[in-house]
């Protein structure tokens, strides 16, 4: 008997729909000498601390780290009953097919499950970039020896331990850290959710304390309108802008009614390519911008179009290419899409090959794209995210963009202005994007002028403008962030690493990492913004310039796990790096940890005993309160006093 073994019941129930496994059981579908059956993601997790040695029941500081010598996963809670069905079904198989979900974790959550019931027979690995008929049967026919695959499970098994590692013991470390200061909470720490956090609250901090600072432009009328560029004898601030309003009048002044001259005349036809078609991060970061929604939103939409309606491919991709074997199946895809697509699609030429089709782009995925399967009814944000994912792809069959851009350079008294502007040839791809897109503001129509030619200043004003701000992150633009975090390092060796592993987290992970900093009450959503709580600055403000915020070191530590997924790095190797790291800021912690006083706490109770902790409220097993100092889990004070009133009080 053939077993297939899916990621999901949805995947597992539309792949058993192909084999002929028609007769529903229990957690499977069977038929045609074919048993399905599926996972419900991991459904195996790591184990606790405390399950390796029960000593570690205690955060005590002198224990760390905690690393553990041989891994241990255990059944998920809410698992076993499945794992038992697929075990059964295993004694059975002659043949599994692994039909996880096409990433590194798809491939680790089935290989899990196989290697808990020691399972050696025969592994076929199935791809499934989209759920429709014709991507099944693609996909079926092209499987591979699952143990081709076993470089990405290694990657995604390496994550998992590093992660583990980092969390346990940096939360461990950081929450005795608070308890030593008088916060009696639990300081989450995470390899991506800390410098994630620290970007937001970074950006916050630069927000509030921002300085407001008036600058002045000049606008010149010869009679079409240009700006005033200010020549390198002007002082300018640092963004080239003027803050002496005096030095605005007097150019002004100096232009107004005074004979000009053409210095310089280019006007050149042009073209712009139409974007790419959609990866996860780009689609979350389209639909937060035009509907407001949330990453998860998004990836919820975008998992059901894939799942569910089996209309588009699969979501959680880094790519925004495609294979050039795909532009032959164009026709197909264009020709099945209904509505108000059938009537754009009149003007798509399926002939026609852009930059997207191309093999040397593709990573493990391609980008996100309409299936054949077009025929459902959608409503709400469901259709506006599927409407964002055709238009870009439509998009690739239609003919560039050409326009006509003017630059024009004018000197007056000694003075230099210039203007810009387009004008539209042939709008191209931009004719699917009129009613939706494009928050582009039209640059005026220049007229026709040559080099040498005489002009006149008709008027010349200042404009008095202010300085702005940088805006609170969305989850649109934080994604962006993430995605291009390298635009934050300024060493140059790093910032090409990040350039080439897209940033920090993944496809996958990005909208859990914000949803986890919303849950944990690290930032606040208020309308699209994202804001950092006091808990989330104080975090970060404890951390100072630990290595956990540095969103460099966290985006080299994902181009290992790609190397490791691409054979490169072995995953110990790996692990041991992450186990010296952390061993280095743990022993760095112990000896610079210095208690503080609450910040909120404006009677905070130092140690009569070390003199250094703060005595925290703390709750005796009989239910009763006393004080304990802050420093016991790092220093092993016992400083204590009993409770009266809700405050130390010192027995005489």
């Amino acid at each position: 008997m053939k077993l297939v073994i899916a990621e999901k019941p949805s995947v597992g129930k539309a792949v058993a729909k192909f084999f002929g496994a028609t007769k529903s059981g229990n957690g499977c579908v069977t038929g045609n000498d074919v048993a399905v059956t599926w996972c419900f993601g991991h459904l195996f997790e790591q184990a606790e601390p405390d399950h390796y040695d029960a000593k570690y029941k205690s955060w005590n500081m002198s224990l760390l780290p905690i690393v553990p010598e041989n891994w241990k996963l255990l059944p998920k809670s809410d698992a076993k009953t499945q794992i038992k069905i697929i075990g059964d079904l295993l004694k059975t198989a002659t043949e599994v097919v692994h039909a996880g979900d096409p990433d590194r974790e798809g491939q680790l959550l089935v290989d899990e499950v196989l290697e808990h019931f020691k399972y050696k027979g025969p592994v076929k690995r199935l791809w499934l970039a989209a759920m429709d008929d014709a991507s099944i049967k693609t996909a079926v026919g092209s499987m591979k020896d699952g143990k081709e695959y076993q470089s990405m499970k290694l990657a995604a098994e390496a994550r998992a331990r590093a992660d583990w590692l980092v969390g346990m013991n940096l939360t461990r470390a950081w929450t005795n850290h608070g308890r030593g200061t008088g916060y009696d909470g639990v300081l989450s720490v995470g390899r991506v959710q800390t410098p994630t956090l620290a970007m937001i609250v970074n950006r916050d901090l630069g927000i509030e304390g921002f300085k407001q600072r008036d600058f002045y432009e000049v606008e010149g009328q010869f009679p079409f309108v240009t700006g005033w560029k200010p020549s390198d004898a002007v002082q300018v601030d640092e963004e080239g802008r003027v803050l002496n309003k005096s030095i605005a009048d007097a150019v002004a002044s100096k232009i107004k009614g005074k004979p000009a001259k053409v210095v310089k005349y280019d006007s050149k036809r042009c073209s712009q390519a139409a974007p790419l078609p959609h990866s996860l991060s780009s689609l979350q970061q389209a639909a937060s911008a035009k509907f407001g929604l949330s990453a998860k939103e998004t990836l919820d939409i975008a998992q059901e179009l894939y799942e569910t309606h089996k209309m588009t491919t699969y979501p959680r991709t880094d790519c925004r290419y495609l294979p050039v074997s795909m532009h032959a199946g164009a026709a197909n895809v264009i020709g099945a899409l209904q509505g108000d697509y059938k009537y754009l699609a009149a003007d798509a030429d399926t002939s026609r090959k852009s930059a997207a089709f191309n093999d040397s782009k593709i990573t493990a995925h391609h980008a996100i794209i309409p299936t054949t399967k077009a025929d459902a009814n959608l409503f709400g944000n469901v259709a506006k995210v599927y409407d964002l994912i055709v238009r870009a792809y439509m998009s690739q069959f239609y003919a560039q963009h050409e326009y006509q851009q003017v630059n024009i350079g004018i000197d007056c008294a000694g003075e230099t202005f210039a203007a810009s502007g387009r004008t539209a040839l042939v709008e191209g791809w931009k004719a699917i994007y009129s009613e939706s897109d494009e928050d582009e503001k039209p640059e005026p129509t220049l007229p026709v002028v040559a080099v040498g030619d005489a002009l006149s200043c008709l008027d010349a004003k200042v404009l008095a403008k202010k300085t702005t701000p940088p805006k609170r992150y969305t989850d649109g633009t934080l994604i962006a962030a993430m995605t291009n975090v390298y635009k934050l390092v300024d060493d140059p060796e790093i910032k090409k690493r990040l350039k080439d592993t897209a940033g920090i987290g993944t496809e996958a992970t990005r909208a859990g990492i914000i949803e986890t900093l919303l849950k944990r009450k690290f930032i606040e959503k208020k309308g699209k913004q994202l804001i950092s709580t006091g808990t989330g600055r104080n975090l970060i403000a404890a951390l100072g310039d630990s290595e956990i915020v540095n969103v460099g070191m966290t985006g080299i530590f994902e181009g290992q796990l790609d190397d490791i997924a691409q054979g490169k790095l072995a995953s110990g190797d790996f692990l041991n790096k992450v186990f010296t790291s952390l061993s280095a800021q743990i022993d760095a912690m112990r000896g610079s940890i210095k208690a503080v006083a609450p910040a909120a706490s404006g009677d905070a109770v130092s140690c009569p005993i070390c003199k250094t902790g703060f005595l925290v409220k703390k709750k005796r097993k009989d239910g009763k309160f006393f004080w304990g100092c802050g420093n016991y889990s790092i220093t092993q004070c016992r400083g204590s006093a009993d409770d009266k009133s809700g405050k130390p009080f010192f027995r005489s």
